[in-house]
């Protein structure tokens, strides 16, 4: 036993000395070659101005009603002309009735197919099919967040599969489907007799994209009017703070352009020029940077300009958007981010290729860890942040700073190829 406890107590101070060299190495290393190195990572700069404005469009604003309104069109989808937009029931019970007509139309549709397909192989894998795309579409509607289609591809996914279980029914009879698809056919004829007469069918009067977004603001500025907006004017529009009619339908958002009537300082302003392009960046419901054209630069006011910019992209992104606070972007510069510390001017040594004489320069660069080496690479900058620079490489080839280096920060007597490792 104390044998034993003799052969621990020396293993436990083997690996405590060993521990001890171990960091006392590390430690004397760091004192006598320290090496401190963070990577380089590509990185894209812009210069930005933060502006309130107003989302312009021309709208045609539905009528009102009162009832229980169901819309038939999802936020941001087109409509065709005369086609429905929106169902106005007068009371619960006709919106019920009218729930229960389309499920009795469903099933009168299964019942129909099963009565006329013939049980093969054909039409084993057609249905196989239709399932399989069902899932597929149901999936893309509910990542794309596309909820307007999200209740029409989980109907078609429920009547594809009822139509698979009916059809290979072995135990279904079809005289029992034939008198099921005339009963289905006399309730569905006297269901939508009531429902006809408590519902009222909202038709669009044009083609346009459908909103159910009405704010009160679609006659006080549209795009006859826009271009004659002060600063003043546009504050007073802000600060109005107007609410649509609460029984509204919704609105037809027409045309393929939309608009931003912005509040622009006089220092943003100069950069801007008609006809030019700018990159807006909204936040909030729509994350999105986009290029808009510069419609007009108006009469300063105050020290602020009126500015018109013009979009045909995200129309159905934006319906739900009026006031708005987003950047406008400038001078966007891409490159390589690279902390101030890693930047250093070398003295080089040149030879002039006609001459062939020697002569020197200061060359601007970073140094790399490059295998077991330093490396300078030599590199240019390109723009400025508060504690990095935005670089791009001087030189092509194997010198070349490329993103993901390991750039030192700082070495003990530094020098191209000195060994760091």
């Amino acid at each position: 036993m104390k044998q034993g406890n003799a052969y621990q107590a020396l293993v436990m101070t083997i690996l405590a000395i060993g521990m001890v060299c171990y960091f006392g190495f590390h430690v004397f290393n760091s004192m006598y070659n320290p090496l401190s190195t963070v990577y380089a990572y590509e990185f894209s700069m812009s210069e930005t101005v933060e502006v309130n404005g107003i989302v312009v469009r021309d709208e045609h604003v539905l009528p009102s009603y009162d009832g229980l309104v169901e819309a038939r069109i999802g936020e941001g989808e087109r409509v065709g002309a005369h086609h429905t937009v929106a169902l106005v029931y007068d009371d619960a019970q006709a919106q019920d009735n009218q729930s229960r007509l389309r499920a009795l139309e469903q099933e009168y549709e299964i019942v129909r197919y099963v009565l006329e397909v013939e049980s093969d192989m054909l039409s084993s894998a057609h249905l196989d099919e239709m399932i399989i795309q069902s899932v597929v579409d149901l999936r893309v509607a509910s990542a794309t967040e596309d909820y307007g289609k999200l209740d029409a591809e989980v109907l078609d996914l429920k009547s594809a599969m009822l139509k698979r279980a009916y059809t290979y029914d072995t135990d279904l009879d079809p005289n029992i489907l034939k008198t099921r698809k005339s009963e289905l056919q006399a309730e569905s004829k006297s269901l939508s007799t009531r429902t006809a007469a408590a519902t009222t069918r909202v038709i669009a009067p044009k083609s346009g994209l459908y909103s159910s977004f009405v704010d009160g603001y679609e006659q006080e500025i549209t795009p006859d009017t826009m271009y004659d907006i002060s600063p003043s004017d546009l504050d007073y529009l802000l600060k109005l703070g107007l609410t649509g009619d609460s029984r509204s339908v919704g609105k037809l958002i027409l045309g393929n352009l939309w608009y931003l009537v912005l509040s622009v300082p006089e220092s943003a302003a100069d950069k801007l020029e008609e006809g030019n392009t700018i990159l807006v960046r909204f936040t909030g419901d729509v994350d999105k940077d986009i290029p808009m054209q510069i419609e007009q630069v108006g009469v300063k006011e105050n020290g602020l300009y009126p500015v018109v910019l013009s979009s045909d992209r995200h129309m159905s992104d934006i319906t739900i958007l009026r006031d708005q606070t987003i950047e406008l972007v400038y001078d966007i510069q891409s490159g390589i981010r690279v902390p101030k510390d890693t930047l250093r001017m070398e003295t080089r040594t040149k030879v002039d290729k006609e001459t062939g004489e020697e002569y020197t320069t200061q060359t601007l660069g970073v140094y790399a860890v490059v295998g077991q080496q330093a490396e300078f690479k030599p590199v240019t900058t390109i723009a400025e942040g508060k504690d990095f620079y935005v670089v791009k490489p001087a030189e092509e080839g194997k010198t070349a700073l490329r993103s993901g280096d390991e750039l030192i920060i700082y070495a003990k007597e530094l020098y191209d190829g000195k060994p760091v490792r």
